[in-house]
């Protein structure tokens, strides 16, 4: 808008300019050294017009067709140009000529006026569409801040509930008269444990949101993994057969951080013994899945429903078939895969065909040469099998 209004110091140039060239053409047509017609007065007068106009000056553009009308019938026109040129009829240049003169000068105040107000509207438009910007975004951290009231809210309920328990029972044992017990120490024991799991989990969530989580990728092995994740889970599988299996040829191999990879394994084993009866077989499968190498927990127990498969993943949901009594804060499986979309791969969740539920790891294969990594599904695997042992 502002370059179609002309500035200050040029409505002064424009001024100066285009009247200074009237004047120089009038006394160019009076010297009687040129030979002037009368169509080439006119189409220079026309031209200065419609320059003093389209210069951002209406009223310079209308004086100066009264300027050129009266140079033509006061000044340089009526004896020259009426003898050699004009005759009875040149009366008719002249009007045309006043009509094409104020007929261009209105037609640029209206064009000018017409661009003025479409600037006016799209600068509206703009200013229009930046405040819906602002209001969307005004919404979105509205809601954001809803949302993160709601999930503080959520993991203060669940912390409250369940730090409850162990804390209660470790305050009535270590009270007891006469002290505690061996046996009550076990379950002291026991409780803290069970505190510091649930204190771990509410940190590894608050790094996971604040983006504080420390990731070190490095080339491992699918062997190292298996081992590590059987390890950590091992109370958990006490009373459940375990079958590991990884392919026979080459090395399976990826890129990524062990310790948080054994820790989502190690998860998905605790939930699929959480979530199975005793005595049921537990798989651990690893191979390579197109650029990830993949390890799949495949439980034999009822599976996870539809409703839930969708959000299963989500902080703070816990499934339909989670007994009242179950220990956690429904943090774990949404802080694996936090972990494992840190480090570039992901976990997925489904239903097996034969029953049960398969929570796969995905992450980043590594690129290595020779035989190293060369798998197909065709390959026989290494299998091995843990046996039950039910605690005394």
């Amino acid at each position: 808008m502002r370059s179609i209004v002309p500035s200050r110091e040029q409505k002064v140039v424009s001024w100066l300019l285009w009247p200074g060239l009237f004047v120089a053409c009038t006394l160019l047509f009076l010297s009687d050294d040129i030979d002037l017609r009368p169509s080439h007065a006119v189409l220079a007068y026309l031209l200065i017009v419609v320059g003093a106009s389209a210069s951002g000056s209406h009223l310079l553009g209308g004086s100066l067709v009264l300027a050129t009308y009266a140079a033509f019938h006061l000044g340089i026109m009526p004896t020259y140009m009426e003898q050699r040129y004009f005759g009875d009829s040149g009366w008719i240049v002249l009007v045309a000529f006043g009509m094409v003169a104020f007929a261009i000068n209105e037609l640029v105040r209206r064009w000018r006026s017409e661009a003025l107000r479409a600037m006016q509207r799209a600068d509206e438009v703009e200013r229009l569409a930046a405040e819906r910007e602002k209001l969307l975004l005004d919404a979105q951290h509205t809601e954001a801040l809803r949302e993160a009231d709601r999930l503080k809210g959520a993991l203060l309920a669940s912390i409250s509930h369940d730090l409850r328990t162990p804390l209660t029972s470790i305050r009535a044992l270590a009270s007891r008269p006469g002290g505690p017990t061996a046996h009550d120490a076990a379950i002291i024991q026991s409780e803290a444990e069970r505190l510091t799991t649930l204190v771990e989990a509410v940190l590894d969530w608050s790094r996971v949101q604040g983006g504080a989580l420390p990731i070190h990728r490095e080339f491992n092995t699918a062997d190292d993994l298996l081992d590590a994740a059987r390890r950590a889970a091992g109370s958990a599988l006490a009373a459940h057969r375990l079958r590991v299996s990884l392919p026979e040829q080459g090395v399976l191999a990826g890129t990524f951080d062990l310790v948080l990879s054994v820790r989502i394994v190690a998860n998905l084993l605790e939930n699929a013994a959480k979530y199975t009866p005793a005595g049921t077989l537990i798989e651990l499968v690893a191979d390579r899945q197109g650029p990830h190498m993949s390890v799949s927990v495949l439980d034999h127990g009822a599976g996870v429903s539809p409703e839930e498969l969708p959000i299963i993943f989500e902080p703070f949901v816990r499934g339909a078939r989670t007994a009242p009594e179950t220990e956690g804060l429904g943090l774990g499986l949404a802080i694996a895969r936090e972990f494992a979309r840190a480090q570039g791969g992901d976990l997925i969740a489904e239903n097996a065909e034969g029953g049960g539920a398969r929570f796969t790891l995905n992450l980043p294969l590594a690129r290595v040469s020779g035989d190293m990594n060369r798998i197909s599904g065709s390959n026989p695997r290494v299998t091995s099998e843990y046996p039950v042992v039910v605690p005394s």
